[in-house]
């Protein structure tokens, strides 16, 4: 178990976080100061520029909390960021990171085209919280997941069951190869242990901007509706719903969704919208997140990829502690997170345990250890979020668990 797992800024100084910004949250880099040793380099991979799931704003604020209480053992944590908005960038945006020795890892990256994180994982570079995409992802031996990363979309039905009682549920997903790849987890691993089926899941075209076909292509007899999406996307169709008069349970993942972006985009319109998260915002380590998050904390852009990669990011330095900051490899990170089997999130998700491989969907998810998701349901006229279940965690393969 760690003993060190939350840094607290004490230091002054603002460090420079030697961002090369390809999208997000327009996070200003923070001003120059001394250093007597080297950074520690990290690269994010961006694969929808400007769009919320970057999750950046968390990823900068645990990079300034870091780096203000002086780095790890003296070395300040340096992020470059490059845009991988399809596969071959995917794939550049991975050799040059590869390439450049200094760059220790790879953090949060979301990696929707499957370009990256082969490329990355062929060239030994760890990926340290990614959101898993893909099922190369599943299987990625240097890769180190918090938790279901997109296959909380994957749970999304089982939400709709457990919780609601829906035995009718429809789709509606982001039609890129990752979201197309968990169909079957989600027949096979959700709902087949649950002794149901999805009735109709409905491609939605990257560019679309007119959802009324989709939602009209929904079965009228569903009792219950997954979107997985982007969050313009998302919120027309939850609205195109409503105002086509299904009353039916709608489930979103909180990856890209924050409370901000309920309240404002669907409001009241929001009736019977549900959520899922890996994360419980409930906890004590959620609110060590809000705290380093600072005037960012209830935007846009607060929301699970920002949570995620605030966490990656702190246990990329407490990994690097682990491994003796001094002369830290990727290799010697990578030895350091595959020996950890309880690590500490302080309530944010169960003990993380990178020892041990997951055997769900007969062991196709080997490398998603944590396959946890916490449900909430949206309350329009309170603007909250409140927590569901009988349960903290639900385990996404679990049946009424």
């Amino acid at each position: 178990m760690m003993q060190k797992t939350w840094r607290t800024a004490t230091v002054l100084a603002l460090i420079s976080l030697g961002m090369a910004a390809c999208g997000g949250d327009d996070e200003e880099p923070a001003s120059a100061a001394t250093f007597d040793k080297p950074p520690l380099k990290i690269v994010e991979q961006i694969a929808i520029p400007g769009d919320p799931s970057t999750g950046e704003a968390g990823v900068n604020a645990a990079i300034k909390a870091i780096n203000d209480a002086g780095g790890v053992d003296g070395r300040p944590i340096e992020i470059e960021y490059c845009e991988g908005s399809d596969t071959n960038k995917a794939q550049q945006c991975a050799r040059d990171a590869v390439a450049d020795k200094d760059v220790l890892a790879a953090v949060n990256n979301l990696d929707i085209f499957g370009g990256f994180t082969p490329t990355a994982s062929e060239g030994g570079l760890p990926g340290v919280g990614l959101l898993a995409a893909n099922e190369a992802d599943f299987a990625c031996e240097t890769c180190y997941f918090l938790g279901a990363g997109t296959l909380t979309t994957a749970g999304l039905p089982g939400l709709l069951a457990d919780v609601v009682g829906s035995t009718k549920i429809a789709g509606a997903y982001y039609d890129v190869p990752s979201a197309q790849n968990r169909t079957h987890i989600i027949e096979d691993g959700v709902l087949a242990p649950r002794g149901l089926e999805l009735i109709a899941n409905v491609p939605i075209p990257p560019d679309a901007t007119d959802l009324a076909p989709i939602v009209a292509a929904l079965p009228q007899d569903a009792d219950g509706l997954y979107i997985s999406s982007t969050q313009d996307q998302s919120v027309k169709i939850i609205l195109q719903a409503r105002k086509a008069g299904a009353d039916y349970p709608i489930a979103v993942p909180l990856l890209t969704f924050s409370l901000s972006a309920l309240n404002e985009l669907v409001g009241d319109q929001g009736t019977d919208v549900y959520a899922a998260s890996f994360f419980d915002s409930e906890s004590a380590g959620y609110a060590q997140y809000q705290k380093e998050l600072g005037d960012k904390a209830g935007s846009d852009v607060d929301n699970a990829c920002a949570l995620n990669g605030w966490l990656a990011v702190h246990l990329f330095a407490d990994m690097v502690e682990k491994a003796g900051a001094d002369d830290v490899t990727r290799e010697s990170l990578s030895a350091a997170l595959q020996g950890t089997s309880d690590y500490d999130t302080q309530g944010l998700t169960p003990p993380l345990d990178w020892t041990t491989p997951q055997d769900a969907v007969g062991g196709a998810l080997p490398r998603i250890m944590n396959s946890a998701i916490v449900a909430y349901k949206y309350d329009p006229e309170k603007g909250e979020l409140e927590r569901v279940g009988d349960e903290t965690f639900i385990d996404i393969f679990g049946s009424d668990s």
